[in-house]
């Protein structure tokens, strides 16, 4: 590019993201229809139990969060300011250092089910069994989701001091911030391959505009995050500089284990492509930071593995595997239609691809999605308490620099599709995203048809 196609490409990638931050800032209500700000602050689901970590984190310096649980109820701002003394059930793992016992909240007591509470001590939540510790009162409650996530959150706030009351827009700030920081990163790993700027906007608007990660761009869930990390990974990949996508892998596997499919998928991609150093640097990278991890675990709550507050679900045989990919509810094609295209397109053209940049992302970036999708299939739950494919949402950027690579490889067919699809996705994402609350755990149109429904006058 000459320095004022630099200068448009840059104009109009600020304008994407600029489109984008404005869905998060805003919400759309019906009777009458109107579009209004949207207030900053966790919802449902994790939402909350991610803000009680920051809390703890930030305000006490400690992942002991019981106190943190209790001042919320009393009317603190722990949980979010929409939860002010709200007896919420807790997402955490109690252990008790003397003896090593350690055990998932969730599984002592029913989180749906809450009881009379009056002695000093007790636990509002009807028990479904014995804890079985020998002191409750020298237990600790630990976050039962992976700490890594608020404590990025923390780190990122500590500099600006926020007060307890003014942390949901601080965070919520930090977290558009670092969806900006994705959709740019994304333009710039199509930019890295080769591809152009037209392409690079064209990923990045899929991504912004045409993809149910435009509704995480407004939440607390810790998916947007880990998407703006593996982005940043894949950028470093295909930059040549494997120690730094290593690095950003640990990172995105501290927020979510299960995402250490992706130094696995690299790792098997670089002895299929016979970069034995890179895979060496990969391997070294990832097991400091998997051993550290498990370190770190240990230390906090006596186990190896944080993995959320239910306990492992069983798969419903083969539907789990077809239902993560094509569910009414949570699969990702059915959020993402566009993706069909992208991948049609790139089976098609793999055979005429040598091993260039973009002939090796179809492992860099299939090895890692197919070990995901396994790994998916072999858990029951579906994200629930959630908008759309929530646990498909760190790999959206990926599909969509795939999706810039089929456009370029493919013929005319291929962009008319994604065009098509493209549009259609948008149609669903943008409503959903501005109605965010009103979506969850429905079929991706939901949000199109409640928004047309209140301006056609039904």
């Amino acid at each position: 590019m000459d320095r004022l196609g630099k200068l448009r490409f840059a104009a109009a990638l600020l304008a994407l993201v600029g489109s984008v931050q404005w869905i998060a800032t805003h919400d759309w209500r019906g009777n009458p229809p109107r579009m209004r700000g949207w207030h900053d602050g966790p919802r449902t689901g994790d939402e909350p139990h991610y803000m009680v970590a920051l809390h703890s984190i930030l305000f006490d310096g400690d992942f002991d969060v019981r106190d943190d649980y209790a001042s919320a109820a009393a009317g603190g701002w722990e949980a979010g300011s929409l939860h002010r003394g709200r007896v919420l059930d807790h997402h955490t793992i109690l252990f008790d250092r003397e003896t090593g016992k350690n055990d998932i909240w969730g599984t002592i007591w029913k989180f749906n089910d809450p009881q009379p509470c009056d002695s000093p001590g007790c636990v509002p939540f009807r028990m479904i069994k014995p804890h079985g510790f020998d002191d409750l009162t020298r237990v600790v409650e630990v976050p039962a989701h992976p700490p890594a996530f608020p404590m990025i959150l923390a780190a990122a706030l500590w500099p600006f001091s926020p007060e307890p009351e003014n942390l949901d827009e601080a965070a919520a700030r930090a977290l558009r911030l670092f969806g900006s920081l994705a959709v740019v990163a994304t333009a710039l790993t199509v930019l890295a391959l080769g591809l152009g700027p037209r392409l690079a906007l064209l990923a990045a608007a899929l991504l912004g505009l045409a993809s149910p990660w435009l509704a995480y761009n407004k939440s607390f869930f810790s998916e947007g995050t880990a998407s703006t990390v593996l982005i940043a990974a894949l950028l470093s990949l295909v930059s040549g500089v494997p120690w730094a996508a290593a690095l950003f892998a640990v990172v995105a596997m501290w927020i979510k284990p299960a995402l250490v499919v992706v130094g696995a998928g690299w790792i098997l991609e670089r002895l299929h492509a016979g970069d034995r150093r890179s895979a060496a640097w990969i391997t070294g990278v990832m097991a400091l930071g998997g051993f550290a991890l498990l370190g770190f675990n240990f230390a906090v709550g006596g186990r190896p593995m944080f993995s959320g507050a239910a306990a492992w679900v069983a798969p419903e045989g083969f539907d789990t595997a077809w239902r993560t990919l094509f569910g009414k509810r949570y699969g990702l094609v059915s959020f993402v239609p566009w993706l069909a295209v992208v991948f049609v397109a790139l089976v098609r053209s793999g055979s005429n691809v040598g091993s260039n940049g973009t002939g090796r992302l179809r492992f860099q970036v299939g090895i890692p999605v197919a070990l995901h999708w396994v790994l998916l299939s072999s858990y029951g739950a579906m994200g629930q308490t959630c908008y759309g494919p929530r646990y498909w949402i760190p790999f959206i950027p990926w599909f969509a620099v795939c999706a810039a690579v089929a456009a370029s490889e493919g013929g005319r067919w291929v962009r008319v599709a994604l065009g098509v699809t493209g549009v259609a996705t948008a149609l669903l994402s943008i409503p959903a995203a501005l109605q965010y609350l009103h979506v969850w755990d429905d079929s991706p149109y939901d949000g199109f048809l409640q928004m047309g429904a209140v301006l056609i006058g039904r």
